[in-house]
Parts: structure tokens; sequence; C-alpha cells
């Protein structure tokens, strides 16, 4: 038991850094494309998301 649960802990902290750390990089590529995107850019693109989207689920 005691071995299962070292095993299994370690385990989770493998997960938790390797989330921690896709999180981090994720935020930074999400500042960069927010520092060059306008509301502009994102509106014109809106309706083909939106269609896209809908498309998926049909």
């Amino acid at each position: 038991q005691a071995a299962v649960r070292a095993l299994l802990a370690s385990y989770h902290r493998i997960d938790e850094s390797q989330t921690n750390q896709g999180l981090w990089i994720e935020a930074a590529s999400a500042r960069e494309w927010m520092a060059g995107a306008s509301g502009d850019d994102i509106a014109a693109s809106r309706g083909s998301v939106i269609e896209r989207g809908r498309s998926q689920v049909r």
C-alpha cells in the first residue's frame, strides 16, 4: 500500500509540474496574440468561427 501511494503521489507531482508549465506557455502565447490582435480582427472572423462550431455539432 505505501509503495503504491508513494508512486501515485510521484505521478501526481509529475502531472502537476507538466500542467503548470503548459499553462504558463499558454498564457505567454495568449499575451503575444492579444498584443497583436484588435477587436476589429476578432469581429471580422466571428461569423465564420461560429458557423464552423455549429457545423461540428450537426
